[in-house]
């Protein structure tokens, strides 16, 4: 037991160190003329040379839907429900990491100021790197499978909510790319950035006694 758990803490700890590095470094290449930019445009133009009407409009209704306004609302909801069930610690933190994952999306866009591809299909007026939609996605899925997962007794339905949650990351992320309003090296660092800030939530939860809280479902 000792062994698996000390296994996790150390693909945890990897994980946090790779996303934050793979961050680091799409962050300081994304305006250099290399093969991380030179990537970005032959997937923008191979993105708009197969873009039909129905599709566009499907991926505009999905970026609408999930945007990260709604996000933030979905993840308060889940704070308000923590907080009923007593599980103030997890709530606290949650509300600290949505907080911190918008600020930081928003003042990255704002320090890097990176142009939107010009073929966008939708018109944004904000910055392109990195992906608000993508962040958000990572760290709302990415929450509720851990702040509820090991509280469904079925193994199928635990399953069934891991891969439907990352169905529906890769899903919302993807649109973001098939409209062009963003480079794939936005997406590509969202989810490095994304990673680190809910594998940053996990640690913080487990390895802080703060709050003792009871856990009641």
């Amino acid at each position: 037991m000792i062994k698996r758990e000390l296994k996790e803490k150390i693909v945890i700890y990897l994980l946090l160190v790779i996303s934050l590095f793979s961050f680091i470094f799409l962050l300081l290449n994304i305006n250099n003329t290399n093969i991380l930019t030179n990537l970005d445009r032959k997937i923008n133009l191979l993105v708009e040379n197969h873009q039909s009407s129905f599709l566009l409009t499907i991926s505009k209704i999905i970026s609408d839907i999930f945007e990260p306004a709604i996000f933030i609302f979905l993840l308060l909801i889940i704070t308000f429900y923590l907080f009923q069930k007593k599980r103030k610690k997890e709530a606290i933190c949650l509300i600290f990491l949505t907080v911190v994952s918008f600020s930081l999306e928003q003042l990255i866009k704002i320090v890097t100021q990176r142009i939107r591809p010009l073929n966008a299909a939708v018109l944004e007026k904000t910055f392109s790197f990195p992906s608000g939609h993508a962040i958000m996605a990572i760290i709302f899925f990415g929450t509720l499978v851990y702040l509820f997962e090991n509280h469904i007794k079925s193994h199928k339905k635990r399953n069934f909510l891991t891969i439907l949650s990352v169905l529906f990351i890769t899903l919302i992320s993807s649109t973001r790319i098939y409209l062009n309003v963003h480079w794939f090296s936005d997406v590509l660092a969202s989810f490095a950035l994304g990673t680190f800030l809910l594998i940053s939530y996990i640690i913080i939860i487990q390895h802080t006694d703060i709050f003792k809280t009871k856990q009641s479902f």
